[in-house]
């Protein structure tokens, strides 16, 4: 009887043994899956990271969900590194740009009525999105346009914003000074108003050489005079032009701008030609 419970006691402790080790496939050591970290960071301050959605405790903007790739070395499924001669790359425009240190900046842009205050002055109200309301403050610059007169924009700075969020419009109300002492603004006009919103300085790379796909962003590193290898990054969209890296990338490498597309094109077909 005592046999018999050493042996069940033996067999249930190999099988919790092999329950907890990786499975072995042909000899080899099958690798446990690893999740992909999913973390959220600030448009305007991409240095904050946080492992949970809410928002940015400097600026009070909505975070933004990025998901980090496993390792940006690991190689992407469907795509290899690729090799373009000079003159293919001649013909297609190839260009690439040295990632490093940018000084970013955002712009806002909403419509804006002139005020008839009398005073001398010439103001104009905006009336900015509450998402955007939180990066103007007193003191931001800002540039007013109309289409009626087809002249240049003027320069103009925030005096005031609204404490207020009006609950129809969910916007908040911006009080702007027109400083450039040559306009001349009919009261009750209507333009358009654009606020300057400095980001700081950042490692960036320009827009047209992410590939972003909603799920994860990647860019074309140049390896050699005719060699590039396409590599996952965290990155965040600044404004129109700039993305910012969170990481993947490093100051003083170089990246393929405007051909990416076209680079990884070449890429996914060199890759389909070795599979068959």
């Amino acid at each position: 009887m005592k046999n018999k419970i050493f042996l069940l006691a033996l067999i249930i402790l190999s099988l919790s043994i092999v329950a907890c080790t990786p499975r072995e496939t042909g000899g080899r050591r099958e690798p446990v899956a690893s999740k992909a970290v999913v973390s959220y960071t600030c448009p305007m301050h991409p240095r904050y990271i946080s492992d949970k959605p809410g928002d940015c405790p400097i600026c009070g903007m909505s975070l933004v969900l990025v998901t980090p790739s496993l390792s940006t070395d690991k190689k992407i499924s469907g795509i290899m590194a690729v090799t373009i001669p000079l003159q293919r790359q001649k013909e297609i425009g190839l260009r690439t740009v040295v990632v490093g240190q940018r000084l970013l900046s955002r712009r806002i842009r909403a419509p804006g009525t002139v005020d008839s205050a009398g005073d001398g002055a010439q103001w104009v109200y905006a009336s900015v999105p509450e998402n955007d309301s939180v990066s103007i403050s007193s003191g931001s610059v800002a540039r007013v346009s109309f289409s009626v007169d087809g002249r240049q924009t003027y320069a103009g700075r925030v005096v005031a914003v609204a404490p207020a969020i009006n609950g129809v419009s969910r916007s908040v109300a911006v009080r702007i000074l027109i400083t450039d002492t040559s306009a001349t603004l009919t009261p009750g006009g209507y333009g358009t108003v654009e606020f300057i919103v400095p980001l700081g300085t950042h490692l960036a790379v320009p827009a047209d050489a992410v590939i972003d796909t909603g799920s994860r962003c990647m860019v074309y590193v140049v390896t050699g005079n005719e060699t590039f290898g396409a590599r996952t990054i965290v990155a965040t969209r600044s404004n129109d032009a700039w993305y910012t890296v969170v990481s993947g990338l490093s100051a003083g490498e170089a990246v393929v701008t405007n051909a990416a597309f076209l680079v990884d094109s070449e890429s996914r077909l060199q890759a389909g030609l070795k599979d068959t």
